[in-house]
């Protein structure tokens, strides 16, 4: 009965399962060296190599079609790198790249689905609740779930502002954090928005109502003194229109500096050569004058 067993289970494992585990190890070794220039202790690739894992990495991504498996280890791996190791930047572009590259191989089903599987895995990690186990350290605890939240948050924006999940996403996460406005959602908030390009103007309309409500309102309890600027500060970061002007304003400024430092110079230096040319001139008729009287 157990050689039976054994038959039946080895049975379940269908050399089209063997070939999905083996491009998944494989999928999972490329990654792995390609983010590996984020250790410490390895060598930084040379943008040819880099290049050359992440050929490699995309080259078989039309397998997805037929696989949902692929798909879900896939979107793991991705959201494991940006949200457990905080690669939210490098994952984000990784996404769009392989979704840009792959478009003409990939089934519209298959990206859509990708997108909803990455979706999924944020809006899990963004509603996920601090659970202490009193048998650990509650303090490495909190800072372990924070640092996730904060990640998760970072990585929301950078899908954001690579179009790969819906602007209403944006808005909803935007709402989530003033619901209730509190230390630790305010501060996510200043994470979140930074990072968020293109933003549309009726959310940003809406972010700097809400922000001018809590700067204003008289509860230094609820709002320290420090995050109440960083809120500030984000009421300019959404106005990039009065910001890149007067940047650029500055930054014209800047490098015209050398130039009428240049300009000054030559005038004072002008004005220095024509006062000794003034005496080399008053020298002259003064020693023609002498001579003069000596005849």
């Amino acid at each position: 009965m157990s050689e039976q067993q054994s038959s039946s289970s080895t049975s379940l494992s269908s050399p089209g399962d063997e070939l999905i585990d083996q491009k998944i190890g494989y999928i999972s070794f490329l990654m792995s060296r390609l983010v590996s220039c984020f250790d410490k202790s390895s060598t930084l690739p040379t943008a040819q190599n880099y290049e050359s894992m992440r050929s490699a990495l995309f080259k078989n991504f039309n397998q997805f079609d037929g696989s949902e498996r692929m798909q879900s280890e896939w979107v793991d791996m991705i959201y494991s790198h940006a949200v457990e190791r905080g690669l939210y930047n490098t994952m984000g572009n990784l996404m769009k790249e392989q979704l840009k590259e792959n478009v003409g191989n990939l089934n519209e089903n298959v990206i859509i689905a990708l997108k909803k599987k990455l979706l999924t895995k944020c809006q899990i990690g963004f509603k996920e609740e601090l659970v202490i186990d009193e048998g650990k350290d509650v303090k490495l605890q909190k800072f372990e779930y924070m640092r996730k939240r904060s990640n998760n948050i970072k990585f929301i924006a950078k899908l954001l502002s690579n179009d790969l999940i819906s602007s209403k996403i944006g808005a909803i996460i935007i709402e989530s954090l003033f619901k209730p406005p509190s230390p630790t959602n305010l501060k996510l908030l200043t994470m979140f928005v930074p990072l968020y390009e293109n933003m549309e103007e009726k959310l940003v309309n809406l972010l700097i109502s809400k922000i001018n409500l809590i700067v204003k309102a008289d509860d230094s309890n609820q709002v320290t003194d420090e995050l109440r600027f960083d809120l500030m500060n984000l009421i300019d970061h959404t106005n990039p229109k009065k910001l890149n002007t007067l940047d650029r304003q500055l930054e014209t400024l800047q490098l015209e500096l050398p130039i009428i430092s240049l300009n000054q110079q030559i005038i004072e230096w002008e004005a220095l050569y024509a006062h000794d040319d003034e005496e080399f001139e008053q020298e002259l008729l003064e020693k023609a004058l002498e001579e003069d009287d000596q005849h």
